[in-house]
């Protein structure tokens, strides 16, 4: 007799998840009946545009975000209370689910528990939701996540809990040129946000690379991103500069992986760092948040030291209380002189060493591979672990 399949809901229902969890929700579909009806929401032009504004973006977090966020917002506007049919648990992203259903949750990091607003963060309340009974399982995307949960949260009566499943990706086989003399560098901009090209700290990477070409003619960068008029005509007569403002299929963009050889871009997402991964391009990047998990100084690529510019881990309070502020830093037309010298030099030592790039990109691919720490298998194996017990014990 065949069992029928449990039924898990995505909460917030209707709500598209990033681009990140699609592995995820396809393995989940395939073990479970899932409930994922996403809504898409397209942003009218004028309010793109307006949220790209530092000036704008400065006067929302500073002045707005503290009385009124946009989770509030979406609180009273939302008609997401039905999830469109009968479940037996809720796979939550950042929020906890009202009502008495038992749920997993997957916490990108403790302030996305309160719309990245540290003071907003009613600790005690969580505490207390996730000492609950139909609290089953918390997932950290990774370290950092889990430190900054049990260095803000007294997680004592819930520790048992907790799980670091990092995401991951399927490695596929890919052939690598090492033996060419053009060196290509790449930047792209996230699938999910493509306007967000300052804030991944594209000025920064532009001053670095204006730097590098001034002393060797046989580099290339190619920026996949939506570019501000200004910055083009700022930096278009740079040699070997491409911008590539359009959309690009995904054969095309699986070309431009493939025919990279170096990621020059400060605040890359995790999605981008996993793509790096299967297409073995070592990168050079800040030492931001998540960042050094996945890019390990010296083995698969560089982090540069940028604790004057975003803080330091060492101080998880000051880190999680200006989080979202000091990413109006990146809005900047000019940066400090060490910052930018110490990421050209990073750059260059990859540069005139072909050996030292494709021994980094050897070590870049091995961590998707089945043994690797961002192993897609070893994910799924641990996300049915978890789901598995969370479902046998409602």
């Amino acid at each position: 007799m065949t069992q029928e399949k449990k039924t898990i809901a995505l909460y917030p229902f209707h709500h598209k998840r990033h681009s990140v969890y699609n592995s995820t929700i396809d393995f989940l579909s395939k073990q479970y009946t899932l409930l994922y009806n996403p809504v898409q929401n397209k942003q009218s032009e004028w309010f793109v545009k307006l949220s790209r504004s530092p000036r704008a973006r400065a006067f929302y977090h500073k002045m707005i975000r503290p009385l009124f966020s946009l989770r509030d917002a979406r609180t009273i506007l939302s008609k997401e209370e039905d999830a469109g049919g009968e479940y037996d648990l809720i796979f939550s992203a950042n929020e906890i689910p009202p009502g008495e259903k038992p749920y997993v949750i997957e916490v990108e990091n403790v302030i996305s528990l309160s719309e990245n607003d540290y003071y907003r963060l009613d600790k005690e309340k969580i505490r207390k939701e996730f000492s609950k009974e139909r609290c089953k399982a918390i997932i950290c995307w990774n370290d950092i996540a889990y430190q900054s949960l049990v260095k803000t949260i007294d997680c004592s009566s819930f520790i048992r809990k907790i799980y670091i499943i990092p995401f991951a990706i399927r490695s596929t086989p890919v052939q690598k040129n090492f033996s060419k003399k053009e060196v290509r560098l790449l930047f792209v901009s996230s699938i999910n946000n493509p306007r967000d090209f300052e804030q991944k700290g594209g000025i920064i990477a532009l001053e670095v690379y204006a730097r590098l070409v001034k002393k060797y003619d046989n580099l290339r960068f190619i920026i996949r991103a939506h570019i501000p008029d200004w910055i083009q005509r700022k930096y278009e007569y740079l040699q070997g500069l491409i911008f590539q403002r359009k959309f690009l299929s995904q054969d095309a963009m699986n070309k431009l992986f493939i025919e990279s050889d170096l990621l020059l871009e400060p605040i890359p997402g995790i999605q981008l760092l996993l793509e790096c991964m299967n297409f073995a391009v070592p990168a050079v990047v800040f030492d931001f948040w998540m960042i050094p998990e996945m890019v390990i100084d010296g083995k698969n690529g560089y982090t540069v030291d940028c604790s004057s510019l975003l803080g330091s881990q060492k101080n998880m309070a000051d880190y999680l209380r200006n989080h979202h502020l000091r990413y109006l830093q990146l809005y900047k037309k000019t940066f400090d002189e060490a910052i930018i010298s110490e990421y050209a030099l990073e750059i260059e030592n990859l540069i005139v060493d072909p050996l030292l790039r494709k021994r980094m990109s050897k070590a870049t691919k091995s961590l998707v591979n089945a043994l690797g720490k961002y192993s897609l298998e070893k994910r799924n194996i641990h996300l049915l672990e978890v789901f598995n017990g969370a479902l046998n014990s409602t």
